[in-house]
């Protein structure tokens, strides 16, 4: 029991400080409150458990109202628009998601685990006998194990993703059973994110290694500059070789779809006008490009003119004949000069 009182204990940690991070200070301290009591009381499963389910429903309380954003030009249900609660109304379990935003933690999720079981086999450890899990047929007790100290490391991700990306009603697809799927491309990009876990599970896999060879190892769960905001340093761990870019693209405020430059907010100008609220935005913009043209016409009424050299070739590869001024300003001009005045 002493190893599945630590993955708790990292977790709940790891839970208050993701809302330490979210300004929620008096949930916080409520995360902190079964952190203590998970020190206090005795080393059985049950108890562990049931200070950890307490905490988890505590914390995924403090989440639900978190947004999604989705294009204006997209209709969506009101509870898509919201993380909601971790339970599925339908299953009574994580599994099954009702919401997009818990079919996007429970496909993260999957990828974690799934990188969790290559590293525990590398070591040879059998991946299916667990400590918190129950042992079953066809799952990684012992990966859903060590995913328990990851878990806020993931959803801090996915909470720092929800507030820079615009969602596409493409992007989930609701059966007649109210379960909802991440769909592709979206589905693709969340799978590319393997590379940002590998070293997670790595760790993890390491340290449950040397606690059941007897050493005494401190659980440490690292962070990868999974929030660092250089785009350079986060693609070099998934992408390695390749053109910067994220693993999880942009797209529009207004319509969803992805935005082909980085730094663009809208697919298009007249996205961005139904965005700004329409005809005033597009006034304004119509005020802008004339006050540009105004000044470029102002500039070049005011700009100093250029002398030309007449005994140097002009742009039409002839010379400049000797004569008079006016000859001479067309033969800058390439035309030829009239018969009869020079």
């Amino acid at each position: 029991m002493t190893i599945a009182r630590e993955l708790i204990r990292a977790k709940i940690e790891g839970q208050a400080t993701n809302l330490d991070w979210l300004w929620q200070p008096s949930a916080a301290a409520e995360i902190r409150g079964y952190l203590n009591r998970l020190t206090a009381t005795r080393s059985r499963a049950v108890d562990i458990l049931g200070i950890e389910g307490m905490a988890a429903v505590a914390y995924f309380g403090a989440l639900a109202d978190t947004p999604l954003l989705f294009g204006k030009r997209q209709p969506v249900p009101d509870h898509w628009r919201k993380l909601g609660q971790r339970h599925s109304t339908i299953t009574g379990t994580p599994r099954g998601a009702v919401t997009p935003g818990n079919a996007l933690l429970n496909y993260l999720f999957g990828v974690l685990a799934s990188e969790i079981a290559i590293a525990l086999h590398a070591r040879g450890l059998d991946a299916s006998l667990g400590t918190l899990h129950a042992d079953k047929d066809d799952r990684a007790s012992l990966a859903y194990d060590l995913m328990e100290p990851a878990r806020p490391l993931l959803e801090r991700y996915i909470l720092q993703w929800l507030r820079e990306i615009t969602f596409s009603k493409r992007d989930f697809h609701e059966d007649i059973q109210g379960f909802i799927r991440v769909m592709y491309p979206l589905n693709a990009h969340l799978a590319i994110t393997a590379a940002l876990w590998r070293g997670i599970a790595d760790s993890l896999a390491q340290w449950i290694y040397q606690r059941l060879s007897g050493e005494k190892t401190a659980l440490t769960v690292p962070d990868a500059h999974l929030f660092a905001r250089d785009a350079a340093r986060r693609a070099l761990r998934w992408s390695v070789g390749r053109a910067l870019q994220r693993p999880i693209p942009s797209t529009c405020l207004e319509c969803g779809r992805v935005l082909a430059k980085r730094r663009r907010k809208f697919c298009s100008d007249q996205c961005a006008r139904d965005w700004h609220g329409g005809k005033p935005f597009g006034a304004g913009l119509a005020a802008i490009a004339k006050a540009r043209a105004d000044r470029a016409a102002a500039s070049e009424r005011t700009a100093t003119p250029v002398h030309r050299n007449p005994s140097r070739p002009s742009r039409s590869g002839r010379r400049c004949p000797a004569g008079r001024r006016t000859a001479t300003r067309r033969c800058e001009r390439g035309m030829r000069p009239r018969s009869g005045r020079g």
